[in-house]
């Protein structure tokens, strides 16, 4: 007989090969009794031992790994060299993130050497940002035996390294799917140039964040992006922008029909309210499929620019995410801004933290919530909220899930039937009575909850139904975005049930 054994029992016996006991703080990230492929796993402390690394290596040799994370993990050279040696042929790795992981000059040599071999691996992530935090233990005191020779590199970015040499590895592996170069700085033009245009002709996805772009650094940038349609999202988060949106107003005007980009971050670029920012944001909203848009931290931009905004949105209508957190809008700004939400056709997701939100700017929420017919997320400060504008938010944001799960009218009606609802009685409205009566009959709620809770176990069958197909790599790219779509109607199922905080629904949660 076959014997199938579960990644926790594996990992626990690979621990006890090398005779120490099973890392918690590894085995907590591993599902208990699974088979399946594990998502993500991260080695989390920040100066393992040897054995640590020798049993951690044994592991994901064998076991299905999609992302391995050393993020802030500090190695000797030869830890490094095991790990990755470890990852050579793996079939199911996807993603090796490496964020704030010291590496220096012969490091760098034999993470390069992995690159040209590995042909599975399809992101990497090499961030060097020390104001980021990569979520590791705390190290603990070092003991005054253990004499180890770990890595170092310079904290601030990863503009000493032989940018040559990486440049030269991707080129004979044949590209790479993603790569996030947060904070890394190419100090040398020439090298940001050729990196870009020799070693990424396949990428799809990029981060430049922290990057101290300069004007030519965008012309380098606009002219990529022109020249590989198929990118589909760029990061550009806190590069001073203010004075070098002509490159990226090229490069919109030129673009056509073919071209993919659908997600844009400007996350505090320092924009000003001029000309050239008008223009850019003219262009921007012509761009076919952009999804994905966030503005996030221009406070400077949005205290006179947002009414102009607020009339370039609803030109963007494949806009599905809209970030505009820590702006500090007042009041009156919030209240223009949430006005036009209703005319955005296609947004699902919306994130206000770090904005005014008292009582009127919540009512001003709610009547956005209310007019609109595809917004079923949003993010805000509910400790700023009050509990009976959290509880209509809840409600509203689920009406509008309700909406977009059920565009089926057989299924809709065959749902509405179950529940006994009225002609014109959507679900949401029923759960509002529920809440609100003081006599609510036993056998009513349970028909309720138990229709919602198969409505909510479909769903869940339906996304691990996908995400095991992407297992396996054969998710399609609307497929994938199906895939995020259910998993924030879900997540925002959860959070209205949260928000609306009623004693009735606690056998939901």
């Amino acid at each position: 007989p076959v014997v199938t054994l579960k990644m926790d029992e594996l990992y626990t016996r690979c621990c006890h090969l090398r005779e120490i006991l099973p890392i918690p703080a590894t085995l907590k990230q591993i599902p208990k009794g699974s088979i399946d492929p594990i998502p993500y796993i991260h080695l989390r402390n920040p100066r393992p031992s040897m054995i640590e690394i020798l049993s951690f290596t044994d592991f994901i040799r064998i076991a299905p790994v999609i992302c391995v994370s050393l993020d802030g993990v500090s190695l000797t050279r030869e830890m490094f060299r095991i790990l990755l040696s470890s990852l050579l042929y793996k079939r199911y790795l996807e993603k090796l993130s490496l964020r704030n992981t010291p590496i220096d000059e012969e490091g760098w040599k034999m993470l390069c050497l992995f690159l040209s071999m590995n042909k599975a691996l399809k992101k990497l992530d090499i961030t060097q940002c020390p104001s980021l935090d990569v979520n590791t233990q705390r190290i603990k005191k070092k003991s005054k035996l253990a004499a180890e020779n770990r890595m170092t590199c310079n904290v601030n970015d990863r503009s000493d390294k032989n940018w040559a040499l990486l440049t030269a590895s991707l080129i004979y592996r044949g590209g790479i799917d993603e790569v996030i170069l947060t904070g890394c700085k190419i100090p040398d033009l020439q090298l940001f140039s050729n990196f870009l245009n020799l070693a990424l002709v396949k990428t799809t996805r990029i981060g430049l964040a922290y990057n101290e772009l300069s004007l030519q650094h965008c012309f380098v940038v606009a002219r990529w992006l022109r020249s590989n349609p198929s990118v589909i999202g760029i990061d550009l988060a806190y590069n001073d922008l203010s004075s070098k949106l002509k490159p990226f107003i090229e490069y919109a005007n030129e673009m056509d029909s073919e071209n993919n980009l659908m997600m844009l971050s400007l996350n505090s670029c320092n924009l000003i309210d001029c000309q050239e920012t008008r223009t850019f944001f003219n262009v921007l909203s012509k761009i076919p499929h952009l999804t994905y848009l966030d503005v996030s931290g221009n406070s400077k931009l949005m205290k006179t620019f947002l009414s102009k905004l607020s009339i370039y949105l609803p030109l963007l209508t494949n806009l599905g995410r809209l970030n505009i957190d820590n702006n500090q809008l007042d009041e009156t700004l919030m209240i223009r801004f949430l006005e036009s939400i209703p005319l955005v056709p296609n947004l699902n997701y919306l994130s206000i933290t770090g904005n005014e939100m008292n009582e009127t700017v919540s009512e001003a929420l709610c009547k956005a919530l209310r007019n609109s017919k595809t917004l079923y997320s949003v993010n805000i400060d509910e400790d700023k909220v009050d509990a009976d504008h959290q509880e209509k938010i809840g409600l509203l944001t689920m009406r509008n899930v309700e909406r977009q799960l059920y565009k089926r009218k057989g299924e809709y009606k065959e749902i509405r039937k179950s529940l006994g609802l009225a002609e014109g009685q959507s679900f949401t409205e029923t759960l509002s009575e529920l809440i609100k009566s003081n006599d609510v009959d036993e056998e009513t709620l349970e028909k309720f909850l138990a229709i919602v809770n198969k409505v909510r176990g479909d769903m869940k069958q339906v996304i691990q139904d996908l995400i095991n197909t992407n297992l396996k790599n054969e998710l399609s790219l609307q497929g994938k975005e199906m895939l995020i779509r259910l998993m924030s109607m879900s997540a925002s199922i959860d959070k209205a049930l949260e928000l609306i905080n009623n004693k009735k629904l606690n056998s939901l949660k």
